[in-house]
This record gives structure tokens, sequence and C-alpha cells, in this order.
């Protein structure tokens, strides 16, 4: 496709000027025709803008889209056409932040394509509830589940997950099994763990905040009672 739809006609001759070293490295006849305009195109206008950091880049961005986009207005019968806009990253790594900047002005986003999905904290949670289930050495993708939204375990927990998981199988406590000294250097970390824990939950907590307890084959036993 060498006509551009989209865009105006300063646009695309800036497009053809940077892209000509390509057309001209991969030789005559065998890189891409340069953009053509489309019919009844305007002339366009070209702005450059230079940024501090990927942040700082979105903000921008998403202002310079606000202040033109326009959703379908209803005009008696028929709705005027919106005005929309796309925007080119150069790497995957910049979707989260313009996506961010841009919902967080009421502008509607899509992320096209498969990668551009990946990075929605949903389907990564997803695609790590997979991997565990298919591989359970993924302990990256574990530990995804269990510190995430909707588990919010902790320091604390993790340790006495951890020492819970040996007793199903017959095997005693890890902590049973050290000497003394080093149980004692344990429980310091752990008291440790629990005040790090304390300080990042939030003062109030309803029905909905997560048990935080570890069951244990012989009865109940608290994730921070270690």
């Amino acid at each position: 496709m060498s006509i551009s739809w989209r865009n105006d006609r300063s646009i695309l001759e800036v497009a053809n000027a940077v892209s000509e070293p390509l057309r001209a490295a991969a030789g005559p006849g065998r890189g891409d025709p340069p953009l053509r305009d489309r019919p009844l195109a305007g002339p366009g206008e070209v702005a450059a803008h230079y940024a501090e950091d990927e942040h700082t880049e979105a903000a921008a961005i998403a202002e310079f889209i606000g202040a033109r986009w326009r959703p379908a207005i209803p005009r008696g019968g028929e709705a005027a056409p919106p005005v929309t806009a796309a925007v080119l990253c150069r790497k995957r790594a910049q979707f989260q932040a313009i996506r961010d900047a841009l919902r967080s002005r009421g502008i509607p986003v899509e992320v096209v394509g498969l990668g551009g999905l990946l990075t929605a904290p949903e389907v990564t949670d997803l695609v790590a509830a997979l991997q565990t289930a298919h591989d359970p050495s993924r302990g990256d993708a574990l530990m995804r589940l269990l510190t995430g939204p909707r588990l919010r375990l902790g320091a604390a927990d993790l340790h006495a997950l951890a020492e819970w998981s040996g007793e199903p199988a017959g095997r005693a406590p890890a902590s049973r099994q050290r000497p003394d000294h080093l149980r004692r250097g344990r429980r310091r970390r752990c008291r440790r763990a629990q005040h790090i824990d304390a300080a990042r939950r939030p003062a109030t907590s309803g029905v909905d905040e997560p048990a935080r307890t570890v069951p244990e084959p012989g009865g109940p036993r608290s994730g921070s009672g270690i």
C-alpha cells in the first residue's frame, strides 16, 4: 500500500525523506515505493517535540491529541465523523505510558496488535496463571500471582507458605531442621517483613480484604506467626 489514507502531504514528504536512505540501500526496484497522498489530501503540518523522558513525552502526546480529538457527534439523524489519531511507537515498552496518559484525559485507546495486548495488567496476570499451570517450575509467574492485586501476599505470608509447603509431603518444616541461631535469625527477618507488610497495607479493611492465613494440616496457622 503506497497510498496513505490518513496523512496529509507534508507528513508524507517528511516520511519519504527519512526513509529515502533505506530505499537507496535496497537498490533500484527492490525497496518500497515512496508514499503517495490520498485524493483531496490537505497540506498538513509537521511538528517536532523533544522530551526529557518517556513520561514527559507521553504527556506531550496526550496533550497534542487531546486538543484535536473529537468523538462522533450526533447531528439530527446523522453523526459527524470523529477526529481520531494514531501513535506509532519506537518500541513496545512505550505503550503503557502513552496509554495511561491518554486515558487520564478521557481519550479512548486501543492498542493494535498482540504485543500491545500482552502489556495489559489483566492479560499479563492471565498469562502468568497459564504459565504456572503448564510449568510448575515457573517461579516468576507464580510470584506475580501471589504478590499481585488479587492475592496481595506479603513477605511474611510467603515465608509462612514456604514453611507450610513441606508439611503435606511428610517433611518437617525447614525451621525445625535449622540450628537455634538460624531459627532466631529467621524470626527476626519475619518480624521485619511483618512491619513492612503492615506499612504497605491500607489503614482500613473490609470484607474483600484477603485472609492472611495459611492452613496447616493439623489446624489453622497464622501466616505471620513463624
